[in-house]
Formats: C-alpha cells, structure tokens, sequence
C-alpha cells in the first residue's frame, strides 16, 4: 500500500562490511529512502562443513512509496575486492491505500461446477467510481486465459453499501488440473472525478475442480487455438524446452497402452496421458526404468510418450539394478573359487587372476552405484526458471510438464536443475518429481 515502507535486504557471505559495495541502478521516481544499513553478521554454513559459522555483511534498504503502480526496482551491483555480481530488478505493485473507500475486485464464475479440461465463462467485476485506464490479467499458472469479445450484462447491487458491481471484461478460463486451484489474478487502475490515481487488484480465492469423468475424457483438453499456443515450439513462449503435443496422438497412445499391457502401472500411465498429467506419467515411467532389472519396455514407452510430447532431447535414465547384480555375482564368483580351492587342497591355476578380476568388477560396480546417486533426477511439472532462488528474480524461461532435469544442488525449498539442453537455473523444489530417490 501506499505509504508502507518497504524492506528490502541482500546478506553477502564470507565477506565484511568494508570490503563490499552496493550500487542501485534504478529506483522509481516515488519512493522516499527512509533508512540504508550496512552491518556484520555471522550466519552458519550449509555447505559441506555446515555447523561451522562464517561472517556476512547484511545490506539492507527501505523506501516508503508514494504513488500506486507497477514499478522496477534495481537491478543492484555488489562489488567486492575480487568479484563483481549484478543481481536481477525485482518487480513491485504498489496498491493505492483504500482508506474510506471499499474498492474491490472479484470474479465470477458461471457455468456450473468447473471440470478439468473444460472452458468456463469467468466475470471480472469492480466495486468503485472513476473510469478505468488499464486492466492487466496475466496467464495463470496450470490454466489456459483468454478473454473474450462479448456484450457485458448488468452489474448486481452490493448487499453491504448498495453500490452496483461494474462487469469489467468477460474471460474464457480452462483448468488443465483437478483440485483445489486459484482463480486468475487481475490488475486495474482508474481514476477518480478528482484526477487521483488508484489500482485495484481481484480479491484471491481458490475454488474446487472436478476431475474429468470417462465420458468427458476424451476433451478434457480442448483442441484450441489457446491450447496450440500454450504448447508450440516458437519462440515466442520462451520456453527451455519441448515441443507441440498431439492430442489425438496422446489419446490414441493412451488406448493402445490400456489394450495391450496388462501391468498395473502400465495402466495408471494411460489414466495420467488422458487427464494431462505428462509429469507424473512420466516420472512413473523414469522411476520404473530405473529400478526393474528389466527396463527395456518402460524405456520404450517412456521414448514414444517423449517423442509424442514433442521432446526432441532429454536426459537418459541409468539402471540402479543392473550394477548391484554385477557386484553380486562377482562376490559369489569369488567365493566358489575360494570354497573350491579349499575342499581340493589343490592349487586352482590363475585362482587369484580371477578374484582380482572380480575385484575390478566389484569396484567397477560400486562406482556405477556412486555415480548413479550422485545427483538426484526428476521431471517438471511445469514451472519457470530463475536466475537465483527468489520468486521475484529474473525469469530465463520455462520449462513444460515432463520436462527430465539433473537435480545439481538444493537451497531450502529450491533446487538447482539442468536440463539435456545443458541449460541451468533455480526452479521451486515442489515443481520436480523425483524419481532416483527411495519412496
């Protein structure tokens, strides 16, 4: 709100406070400095000697803004002695404080009980007087938005004030997920008769989505222009990786795997390709390849479901079976030759030849095993990249359900990825299903 002060702070590790220099790039015309510190702290490590403490330099800022908006603060250059990092400008909006007025924003949603897959008529409504200069609604996350060109009705009377409801704009909402998902957020700004400046933003309200039945599964996602969009290759999505996805294919795919297997797992995978859920099918796919000791048939599902998505490149999946077996056997090997040599009392020719081959084979194995957990794998169910663990930082781009990722580091509720593409950057944990770890 206007005339709420705003904090924000940048912690420096294995630095002290002389040594480092902080610069702002930008800051909007607006916002009243209030306080700026510079202080050591000491922080305790995360990294391999966690439990040791290191010192830090806490660098914090406040501002009180005084005009609403939509406004870009930064980005900021710290400098120290031998190194120089730009961190990326973070994005503020700025309400206008209400104070005696009640302007709000909502929706409305017609059409029933909201399905999965299926399009529904949403309203956006505003309760305030002036004229409106704006209004902002960007795609939601797991829904498709599009806004459509229709006559408006008549606005309803508001029971506490006796104030009509202003219809604003009328909005096609598509739900590609079941459960509990939030309504799409909607910005506006108007003016009052007096020229001042407000904005306004729709009250936040999650409601329930039914999963598609069987005999709507068939169009639980509609073959839309929005929809072909969504999911193109052209650069215009930003997109770090994917293609186009066929959704006849996906269906014809889905059949075919209900009629010829028989495998329980199998069969949940061609519930998962018809309501969309590319992510877990896939990681269920990626978690049985890795784990039977027979992966070829789930290897081959996996590459037609990839290919039928669009992928043109993702990360291959090791066997976590095969190598223990290897060891085994070469243990056993060694052992018999052992009990052999024993009973006989003879000599067994080039009876320490094998072992020592077994041996070779062993360690081979157990480096395999090593490798094989040394970085975590999983599948996106859909997110944006940034450029460090912040939802306010810098998007490089997104990535689409059932994009595979090599899981590199963890910070707290973030992990860092990389993609087949050799591409990099941070991306919410709970936006990745691991398969490499135990269950």
């Amino acid at each position: 709100m206007t005339g709420e002060p705003v904090l924000l702070s940048i912690t420096v590790y294995n630095a002290s406070p002389q040594d480092i220099q902080a610069e702002i790039i930008n800051i909007p015309e607006g916002f009243k400095l209030i306080s700026a510190g510079k202080e050591p702290r000491w922080a305790e490590s995360s990294g391999v000697f966690s439990g040791n403490r290191i010192p830090t330099v806490y660098i914090t800022y406040e501002w009180v803004p005084e005009n609403p908006g939509f406004f870009t603060l930064g980005p900021f250059n710290i400098t120290a002695p031998a190194e120089h990092v730009s961190l990326p400008q973070v994005s503020i909006h700025v309400m206008a404080s209400p104070g005696s007025t009640h302007a709000s924003l909502r929706w409305k949603v017609h059409d029933g009980q909201p399905v999965a897959g299926v399009p529904v008529r949403i309203l956006l409504e505003g309760l305030f007087t002036g004229t409106v200069t704006s209004l902002i609604c960007p795609p939601p996350e797991n829904a498709l938005l599009e806004r459509l060109q229709e006559e408006l009705p008549s606005g309803e009377i508001d029971e506490k004030n006796g104030e009509p409801w202003l219809p604003l704009a009328v909005f096609s909402w598509t739900p590609l997920v079941y459960g509990k998902q939030p309504l799409p957020e909607a910005f506006i700004e108007y003016i009052t008769a007096d020229g001042k400046k407000y904005t306004l933003s729709s009250i936040p309200e999650e409601i329930s989505i039914s999963a598609p039945s069987a005999h709507t599964a068939e169009t639980s996602i509609p073959d839309s222009p929005v929809l072909r969009d969504a999911f193109s290759s052209s650069g215009d999505d930003n997109r770090l990786s994917g293609g186009e996805t066929s959704l006849a294919e996906i269906k014809m795919f889905a059949d075919m795997l209900q009629e010829t297997e028989r495998v329980p797992e199998v069969l949940a995978l061609a519930e998962y390709f018809r309501q969309g859920l590319y992510a877990e099918a896939l990681a269920l796919l990626r978690r049985a390849e890795y784990t039977k000791l027979f992966p070829g048939k789930y290897r081959n599902i996996r590459t037609r479901a990839e290919e039928i998505l669009g992928f043109e490149k993702t990360l291959s999946v090791p066997n976590t079976v095969l190598p223990w077996c290897i060891i085994l056997v070469s243990i056993l090997t060694g052992l018999t030759l052992l009990i052999k040599k024993r009973v006989s009392g003879t000599g067994v020719p080039g009876l320490w030849v094998y072992i020592g081959i077994c041996a070779i084979i062993c360690m081979i194995g157990f480096a395999s095993v090593a490798r094989l957990h040394f970085y975590h794998a999983g599948v996106t169910v859909g997110t944006d990249v940034y450029h460090i663990p912040e939802l306010n930082a810098g998007i490089m781009g997104s990535l689409p359900a059932g994009t595979p990722v090599r899981i590199v580091r963890t910070a707290e509720k973030w992990v860092y990825i990389q993609t087949a593409q050799n591409q990099r950057g941070w991306v919410p944990a709970l936006k990745v299903i691991e398969y490499t770890t135990g269950e």
